[in-house]
Formats: structure tokens, C-alpha cells, sequence
């Protein structure tokens, strides 16, 4: 009785999360669209990291939320990698000094001149461009962007200068969706 009982909620396990993985794989693959699987499955499997994919030529990345609910991703920065905050409350794209000397941004003293107002008042930051920026395959070029000084910003922030480039931008089963 007791094997019966076991095999029977190992049935029902089973029988739960199959339509999930599964309906991930699809979505994943580009074989259906989020919007469609939301119709099909009333909960969502966890997942393991954020995802990229092409469906119908557009691209899209599907981002987790992280510590506190917030959303951090993987940027790329002129094809080199930038840990980023998203934030819709930021007006612009703004690189920490320490990321923007890595991917090859060193403003002159002078050049801290556009004045932004934030949490700790009035500070100065230098105006850059890059060629590329793309989280996953989501990809904005020809960006204007703003470089912090020296440990105004702990973290990149991913700001509306990108966002409002993009086709999509939503929240959907807790999720953060970016397409284009």
C-alpha cells in the first residue's frame, strides 16, 4: 500500500511540473512566444538564469528579479561585460568610473561637467558614447552615456536612455521582459 501511495505522488509531481519544463523549452527554443505559453500554463517553473531569445525576429531576454526585487543583468558594453542595475527611474545609461575604465572610457577631469541630480544632491559626471550595448541579443547602438565620478555609483545603472530604445519593455509573471 505504502509503494502505491508513493508512485501515485510521484505521478502527480510528475504530472505538474512536466507541462512547465516543457512549455519553457518551447518558449526558450523560439518554438513559442511567452504570450502564448502565459495562456497555456497558469504558474511558472523557476528559472535557473535569465533567457535569451529570437522568436519571429524579434529579440527578447527575460530577466529574474534579483536581491530585493530588483532586476540586475549581464551587459555588453562595446562587447565587454558590465554588471547593470535596471532602472526605469534613471534617465540615462550611467557607468560607474570603475566599468567605464574597463571598457575603455577615461574622461578627463574637465570633462565632469554635466550636472545630475541625485540622492546625495547635485554631482558632476562626464558625457561618453558607445557603439554597442546589449543585454542578451537585445542590442541598442550608438548610445549616449554618463560616466560617474570616483565612487558616486556602486553599481551601473541601466537607464531610460536604453530602455526607451527598445520595442517592449514589461513585467510579466514577475519577470522583466526586454525586446527589440
Amino acid at each position: 500500500m505504502a509503494r502505491l501511495i508513493f508512485m501515485a505522488i510521484v505521478f502527480v509531481v510528475l504530472a505538474t511540473l512536466l507541462p512547465g519544463v516543457a512549455t519553457d523549452w518551447l518558449v526558450a527554443n523560439g518554438y513559442m512566444d511567452s504570450r502564448d505559453a502565459s495562456v497555456l500554463l497558469n504558474t511558472s517553473s523557476a528559472d535557473k538564469s535569465s533567457k535569451t531569445t529570437n522568436y519571429n525576429g524579434v529579440n527578447r531576454v527575460v530577466l529574474k528579479p534579483g536581491p530585493g526585487g530588483h532586476f540586475f543583468a549581464q551587459a555588453y558594453f562595446n562587447n565587454k561585460t558590465v554588471r547593470t542595475l535596471i532602472d526605469t527611474g534613471a534617465s540615462t545609461v550611467a557607468l560607474t568610473h570603475e566599468d567605464a575604465r574597463r571598457i575603455g572610457i577615461r574622461p578627463n577631469e574637465a570633462d565632469y561637467k554635466e550636472p545630475v541630480r541625485t540622492g546625495n544632491g547635485v554631482q558632476y559626471y562626464a558625457h561618453a558614447r558607445v557603439s554597442s550595448v546589449r543585454i542578451g541579443q537585445v542590442r541598442v547602438r550608438n548610445l549616449d552615456v554618463l560616466v560617474a565620478p570616483k565612487g558616486a555609483l556602486s553599481v551601473t545603472l541601466m537607464g531610460m536612455s536604453y530602455l526607451r530604445k527598445l520595442q517592449t519593455i514589461r513585467v510579466e509573471r514577475g519577470r522583466l521582459i526586454l525586446e527589440n
